[in-house]
C-alpha cells in the first residue's frame, strides 16, 4: 500500500465532515453573489466583527429547549450586572452590527425620518419597511415579538444613538445580550435574503 494512503488515513477520512456536492453548490453561489456585491460583503463583514465580540449564534434546538428557559428566568439585576462586566464588547458588538445595517442599506448614516427612503435604496424580494419581523431574543426584554422592518430600525437607531453618538452618558443605556443576539439575527436575515432575492 502506498505510504500517503494507509489505513489510518483512510480511517481518518470517515471522521471528517463531509461535503456534498449540493454543499459545494450553495457555497459556489453564495461566494460569487456576496464577491460581486460590495454592501452585502461588507455587511457580511461587520456581522463577522459583532459575532467576533460577541457571538449569539445557537442551534434552533438550543434555543427552543435551553436558552429560552434560562433567559427568562434570568434576573433584572444580572443582566445590568452582565452589561456592565462587558459594556465595552456589548456596545462594541452591538454598534458593529448596526454598521453592517447601514451598510446593507447603502448609506454611512441615517435619521429617523430617513427610514422609509432606505428601503428605495435596494431592490430585493420582501425586504420593505412594511415587512414583518419577528423577534427571538428583545422579546426576554419585554418588546413584542412582530415588528416592522422600519419600526426595528427606529428602535435599533435609538440604541445606537445612545451608546455611539452620545457617548452614552450617567445612567447608561443599558445593551443587553437580547440587543446584540436580535440586531446580529436582523442582519442575518436581511442577507439571507438578498442572497437568495
Amino acid at each position: 500500500m502506498d505510504e500517503d494512503i494507509s489505513m489510518a488515513n483512510l480511517k481518518s477520512i470517515d471522521t471528517g465532515v463531509e461535503l456534498t456536492k449540493e454543499s459545494l453548490e450553495d457555497l459556489k453561489n453564495f461566494i460569487s453573489r456576496i464577491y460581486l456585491n460590495d454592501d452585502l460583503c461588507e455587511s457580511l463583514n461587520h456581522l463577522l466583527e459583532s459575532r467576533f465580540l460577541f457571538n449569539c449564534f445557537m442551534t434552533n434546538s438550543y434555543y427552543e429547549y435551553h436558552y429560552k428557559y434560562d433567559r427568562t428566568e434570568m434576573p433584572e439585576w444580572l443582566k445590568e450586572k452582565m452589561f456592565y462586566e462587558n459594556r465595552y464588547r456589548y456596545q462594541t458588538a452591538f454598534v458593529s452590527a448596526f454598521k453592517g445595517i447601514e451598510s446593507f442599506f447603502r448609506v454611512n448614516d441615517f435619521r429617523k425620518h430617513e427610514i422609509e427612503k432606505l428601503f428605495n435604496n435596494i431592490d430585493y424580494n420582501d425586504i420593505s419597511f412594511d415587512t414583518v419581523y419577528k423577534r427571538r431574543f428583545e422579546i426576554f426584554s419585554g418588546e413584542t415579538e412582530e415588528v416592522r422592518y422600519g419600526e426595528l430600525l427606529v428602535h435599533f437607531l435609538k440604541l445606537r444613538n445612545a451608546v455611539a453618538a452620545h457617548h452614552n452618558k450617567k445612567p447608561p443605556v443599558i445593551i443587553t445580550e437580547d440587543n446584540i443576539c436580535e440586531i446580529q439575527n436582523f442582519l442575518v436575515e436581511l442577507i439571507s435574503k438578498a442572497l437568495t432575492s
